[in-house]
């Protein structure tokens, strides 16, 4: 079984792309990328599905900490995360991605490049 589209830009959105790098209309139009996200084993794609879905898990508590941000001193305005382990939760993700990224041979862009982007 193939991956849907909704799990096709879940996974380039995950690994830094804008979604359109699969519309092949798009300027960002990615074929190689495209190519990666087609013909996999079904071993390969329900690794990649149990990825997705704990990088999802992820999100949620990431966001359920945020929910509970603070602040923690008023002279200097400084504020602190309301989850312990924020950051530990990050790293998780951060690391789900990128394995996720070497099974489909799919490099994370987070470089934040704006090459096409004109002003």
């Amino acid at each position: 079984m193939s991956f849907s589209a909704m799990e096709k830009t879940k996974i380039v959105v995950y690994m830094g792309f804008p979604g359109s790098v699969l519309d092949i209309d798009s300027v960002n139009y990615h074929g190689q990328i495209t190519e990666r996200l087609t013909g996999l084993s079904s071993q390969v794609e329900r690794l990649v599905r149990k990825k997705l879905t704990r990088i999802e898990l992820m999100d949620t508590k990431l966001e359920g900490n945020s929910s509970k941000a603070g602040v923690k001193r008023v002279d200097d305005i400084e504020f602190f995360t309301g989850g312990e382990g924020s950051r530990e939760l990050k790293k998780e993700r951060n690391r789900l991605i990128r394995e996720m990224g070497e099974m489909l041979d799919i490099p994370a862009n987070r470089g934040g490049s704006m090459a096409n982007v004109s002003i």
